[in-house]
């Protein structure tokens, strides 16, 4: 074969590896369960920062509070909508500064308590994300780390299927439970973010002195603002701060690089944890330490895998329970997303010998998918084999391959369901 010839076949085969690999990373169908985990830990998190900022509401967002009005303008980075906006606009109609400010802090604990919930779970994420808007852009200079983080993450969840698990939405059937697409890649887009952040974060510290001799431990520590134990003794071990800066770096330039791989991914995510509620615990930064530690808790830290699925790279399908006239294992193979098993479906063609066919079309197996009629003749509808089949047709699925039929390639996981509806009750 010539190297022309060569490279001819290898190229197209090189790209559809590819193109399958990019396909399983962004687009497997997968559980909604870790969206679910992050609308509901983020909502939580808000709602206790409001309930720490509720004391002192007007003087922070006020026109008479700390920062006045116009002082609180000229301080603003931001021409973004602010509440001061509101209140010059609806005061020909008589609505006070205080009962907007309230209105507006009481819509956006009302929108994070049905986050929480997962009622109208992007609705409540797009409302709880314009009042906090209002909210931030109006104290704009009481805005740090962890308002940006909530605000970026707000905004995420508006698109994400996050009430497609663990919520009122699916409770009331207006979710549906099946894996998608759209959440695998929605949770892509999520744990991409973190990864660039707390790379960019790494390197940033990593470019100076203070982590490495571990000056900047020791002013976090000390600082009065921040001191929340006595740790002046570490003075007299400057080996701590110093490793402990170094320890920080590891953890934050190492996240993009072994938070993937499972084999690390669960140190990393314990070590991400552990340094954040360090933050909480020793620097009284508790809504931001305690957010981070939520964020990637539930980006990697709960499984995207639909329930039943084999691991990644193949394994086998539990056996079609529930069958007494069936005792089958099949097995799925990840990277060509083929699904194989012996008579789980039976199909005849023009191709078959005329026998096959012959009998095909008396039990009606002759161009449609069905189950072996005599596993139907002996199956009764049952929650067993409605389960089984569940699992099967929750894999991302692009082909079945069987004894008894061509490969089906057209909607396999819709034919698998169809060929075996009659193991469900009514």
């Amino acid at each position: 074969m010539s190297v022309r010839a060569a490279l001819h076949l290898a190229v197209p085969a090189a790209l559809d590896r590819a193109w399958q690999a990019i396909d399983r990373f962004a687009f497997a169908p997968a559980s909604a369960v870790p969206l679910a985990a992050l609308r509901i830990g983020l909502a939580s998190v808000l709602l206790l920062q409001a309930a720490m900022v509720a004391p002192v509401f007007l003087e922070l967002y006020g026109r008479r509070g700390i920062l006045q009005g116009p002082l609180n303008d000229v301080l603003s980075t931001s021409d973004l909508l602010r509440i001061g906006w509101l209140v010059d606009g609806l005061a020909p109609l008589g609505i006070g500064e205080a009962a907007l400010v309230r209105s507006t802090g009481a819509l956006y604990a009302l929108a994070l308590v049905a986050l929480l919930l997962g009622w109208r779970a992007r609705a409540a994420a797009a409302l709880a994300w314009l009042t906090h808007l209002l909210l931030m852009m109006t104290a704009d200079s009481t805005s740090y780390g962890a308002d940006s983080y909530a605000h970026i993450f707000l905004f995420y969840l508006m698109w994400m299927p996050s009430g497609a698990a663990l919520s009122l939405d699916r409770r009331l059937g207006r979710a549906p439970a099946e894996p998608a697409a759209t959440t695998r890649l929605s949770l892509r887009v999520a744990q991409v973010h973190l990864c660039i952040s707390y790379l960019a974060s790494g390197l940033a510290k990593a470019s100076g002195e203070q982590w490495w001799n571990g000056e900047a431990i020791w002013r976090s520590v000390m600082l009065p603002e921040y001191r929340q134990v006595d740790f002046s003794w570490l003075a007299q071990h400057a080996w701590i701060p110093r490793v402990a800066g170094w320890l920080v770096l590891l953890i934050e330039a190492g996240y993009a690089f072994f938070i993937w791989p499972r084999r690390s991914r669960r140190i990393w995510v314990a070590a991400t944890v552990a340094l954040h509620l360090g933050i909480a615990v020793f620097l009284g930064l508790v809504v931001f330490g305690v957010l981070m530690a939520v964020l990637t808790l539930a980006v990697f830290g709960v499984s995207a895998e639909p329930r039943g699925a084999p691991a990644p790279g193949g394994g086998a399908e539990p056996r079609s329970d529930g069958c007494p006239f069936l005792d089958e294992t099949v097995f799925f193979h990840r990277p060509t997303g083929s699904l194989l098993g012996a008579d789980v479906v039976i199909s005849a063609c023009a191709r078959d010998h005329w026998s096959w066919r012959w009998a095909a079309r008396l039990t009606g197996r002759h161009d449609k998918v069905r189950s072996p009629p005599d596993v139907r003749a002996k199956t009764r509808p049952n929650d067993a084999a409605a389960r089984s089949i569940d699992r099967m047709a929750a894999l991302p699925l692009k082909r079945l391959l069987v004894a008894h039929a061509d490969a089906i390639e057209d909607s396999p996981s819709e034919k698998l369901l169809d060929a075996w509806r009659f193991v469900r009750a009514g």
